[in-house]
């Protein structure tokens, strides 16, 4: 399709899938070698104040309310969504079966000087939507960018922002199958949210927060309560805090472990199917991904693999043969004569089944990531 990421004329060989990214099995010797410590630290929580009201809870049970992660067609299954650069940002989506594109949507023009924040679902459809900024001479405004049933992409006015407020992320917080926005303030020292239905704010939140010292890094349901939580990594030290999202409006603090230098964490994802959101890490120089089973603050299982670090990065993470497990897509890092995305298949054991996707070009598209700065 012309303009697409997706080049029909440069579908590998069946011989290249044996590049990919990483060896099936696991490497048990280091199996135990990244685990988190115990222990305790100061975090960045500080006395809350009293969010607004968040309304009547979700008649369905809160677990089952999300769809699948970056869905652009609701069945369930995760899809690819691209940024590309064609006279003017565009977005374009790959509808996947597994490791199989079944279909392209054309690119779609976004307005100049847009950057996309954080993709969710903020209607509840199922089907991916984008937070974009624009930004003006005071603050920006913020666009909801969202896929309907007929395939077209749709703009749409959210409201406007403030000066020193950043989109951190997105994250069902109260687990009505919507997401909603995350905001911190460095200046003012504030995480604030907002608790979405498509562009209407419903409520909104404000805490005092120690944003100097801690970073947004994550967000995911970490208990399985529906509900998700944050991930918070202190700028210093790379401890890291995870925020309980409550039914009340608040959130629990409490201390995960403190990760060694090398260590980044590039995915959250479902690998096992337990309905809780897991832990994935890479290290550049080691050449290893790690994973950690989580449940709440605690990691219920390790694991250590090696995989090709230096030639390939973690670009996108969903459901993508819907399974109910997790999966990641592993992307070459920037080559524009030779860009290729490779599918890991979670088994739900701790090792994955590697397949090729395609080539691209990314010398214009590169996957779309869940917020800014992944």
């Amino acid at each position: 399709m012309s303009g697409c990421p997706l080049d029909s004329n440069k579908v590998a060989a069946p011989a290249q899938a044996a590049t990919a990214p990483v060896p099936a099995q696991a490497l048990g010797a280091n199996a135990s070698s990244f685990v988190a410590p115990t222990g305790s630290a100061s975090g960045p929580l500080a006395r809350a104040s009293a969010p607004i009201e968040r309304g009547s809870p979700s008649a369905q049970p809160l677990a089952s309310a999300r769809g699948a992660y970056n869905d652009a067609n609701a069945d369930g299954r995760s899809d690819l969504v691209w940024a590309g650069d064609l006279s003017g940002l565009h977005v374009a989506h790959w509808l996947m079966n597994g490791n199989q594109v079944m279909r392209t949507l054309n690119p779609t023009p976004m307005a100049a000087d847009s950057h996309v924040i954080s993709t969710g679902d903020f209607d509840g459809d199922k089907r991916v939507d984008q937070l974009w900024l624009r930004l003006e001479r005071r603050g920006g405004s913020l666009t909801l960018g969202r896929l309907n049933e007929a395939g077209s992409y749709e703009h749409r006015q959210v409201a406007g922002i403030g000066d020193g407020w950043l989109l951190d992320r997105s994250a069902d917080l109260n687990g009505d199958g919507r997401s909603d926005a995350i905001w911190t303030n460095r200046t003012l020292g504030r995480m604030a949210y907002w608790l979405m239905n498509g562009t209407t704010i419903l409520s909104s939140g404000v805490y005092p927060l120690d944003v100097n010292n801690y970073a947004l890094v994550a967000v995911g349901d970490f208990d399985g309560d529906g509900r998700e939580d944050l991930l918070w990594r202190g700028r210093q030290n790379s401890a890291y805090y995870m925020w309980r999202s409550r039914s009340d409006g608040h959130f629990d603090q409490s201390y995960v472990g403190t990760v060694p230098a090398g260590w980044v964490l590039d995915a959250v994802v479902d690998l096992n199917a337990d309905t809780r959101s897991d832990l994935v890490w890479t290290n550049r120089d080691a050449n290893q991904m790690a994973y950690w089973w989580m449940n709440g603050a605690a990691p219920q299982r390790t694991g250590v693999i090696g995989a090709d670090t230096e030639r390939y990065t973690i670009a996108a993470w969903g459901d993508f043969d819907g399974d109910g497990k997790g999966d990641l897509v592993w992307a070459t890092r920037r080559d524009a004569t030779a860009a290729s995305l490779y599918l890991w298949r979670s088994r739900g054991d701790g090792s994955f089944d590697p397949s090729f996707i395609s080539t691209y070009d990314d010398s214009v598209w590169q996957p779309m990531p869940p917020y800014a700065d992944a």
